[in-house]
């Protein structure tokens, strides 16, 4: 069964693997074979075939690669009505990405799984919200949550941290019965 420490960092690594700046160290996983399993292998051909193909298809776009719109956030955020607003997924109503709902959501989460990620991730944590946040108020779309991708490693990191404690509580006791 795969730990979700090695789940987070195989994530992590295929998230660096693309990147424009190769300076990044990709960090070593305690206990994880040196040899490259075929998965990683298969999946970043796959990726890499799908990486060059979207860029050879849009090299031409016109448009700019950012747009300025400082303070567009801050008002969207000061609306009180954003943050009870739903939007059609796939033709389902759910909450905005960045409702108030889905931020009592990774709230919850950030609680309980905060002090059982391992430190590096807790450091990436710092690192991406000090880059991202700057970044997402001045330059991002009102209310766009994919901007802040620079802390999907994060969350999912923290999401699985929050489910061990989850599972744990919720496993059966050594004598049989449920646990309290």
């Amino acid at each position: 069964m795969m730990r979700p420490g090695y789940i987070v960092w195989l994530n992590y690594v295929r998230l660096l693997q693309f990147h424009p700046d190769k300076s990044h160290p990709i960090p070593r996983y305690p206990g994880f074979i040196s040899a490259v399993p075929p998965d990683l292998s298969l999946s970043s051909s796959v990726c890499g075939c799908v990486y060059l193909a979207l860029r050879i298809r849009y090299a031409g776009n016109p448009g700019g690669t950012v747009s300025f719109q400082p303070g567009a956030n801050l008002f969207y955020f000061l609306d009180p009505g954003n943050w009870f607003r739903t939007e059609g997924t796939y033709g389902v109503a759910l909450p905005k990405g960045l409702s108030a709902v889905m931020m009592l959501m990774i709230a919850g989460a950030a609680a309980i799984g905060w002090g059982r990620l391992p430190a590096a991730f807790r450091q990436h944590v710092w690192v991406a919200l000090a880059i991202n946040v700057p970044l997402f108020l001045l330059f991002a779309a009102a209310g766009e949550a994919r901007n802040l991708s620079m802390l999907y490693p994060s969350l999912l990191g923290l999401l699985a941290m929050a489910m061990m404690v989850w599972m744990n509580a919720a496993a059966p006791s050594p004598e049989g019965g449920e646990r309290a």
